[in-house]
């Protein structure tokens, strides 16, 4: 039976190349070789690494560089964008580990951004609507964040009924 066994592994290893379960997967291996020959021909590319590099004050690891080359060639995102996310992170947040930037950047995906402009704009509105929130709630003696219900009520007065923050406090401050 071994020799039976190592003449069936034999015919295996002997011919890699093909579209069965076994074979090499030469697509992918391709693919990868092509998509690494981008990255060195590209200087927009190297650009953008050494940017994220220099926000960072670290190299990036393989996985890193992987994802901002898929985020540029296969999500269409821009080199600017994910500059500025690393930066947001970095000065912002104070995390510029690649695995909360990377969510980060789902996040922004998500929602539709596409460049850095689009992410500067999300983020002055985020945080004027944030704003609104803290106002609204101090404003009803509340000192905490609001509820995700709190938060809904409150969009609906802006987003639905049309009311403005002046409308909204002097309604709170009748309420008190």
């Amino acid at each position: 039976y071994t020799f039976i066994s190592l003449d069936t592994l034999a015919e295996e290893l002997e011919d890699p190349f093909g579209t069965e379960d076994n074979d090499l997967p030469l697509d992918a291996i391709c693919n990868m070789l092509e998509r690494y020959l981008l990255q060195m021909n590209d200087e927009e590319l190297r650009k953008t690494f050494d940017a994220i590099e220099e926000i960072t004050g670290r190299m990036l690891e393989s996985r890193e560089s992987s994802a901002v080359v898929n985020w540029i060639y296969d999500e269409g995102l821009s080199p600017d964008l994910i500059c500025f996310a690393y930066r947001f992170c970095a000065e912002k947040r104070g995390n510029s580990r690649f695995p909360y930037v990377s969510s980060v950047i789902r996040d922004w995906e998500r929602e539709n951004i596409r460049t850095a402009e689009e992410a500067k704009r999300y983020l002055e509105d985020t945080d004027l609507r944030h704003n609104q929130y803290r106002r609204v709630m101090k404003a009803l003696g509340f000192h905490r964040n609001p509820t995700e219900k709190e938060q809904d009520l409150i969009d609906s007065w802006f987003d639905q009924l049309g009311f403005d923050i002046g409308k909204i406090l002097e309604a709170c401050a009748k309420t008190s």
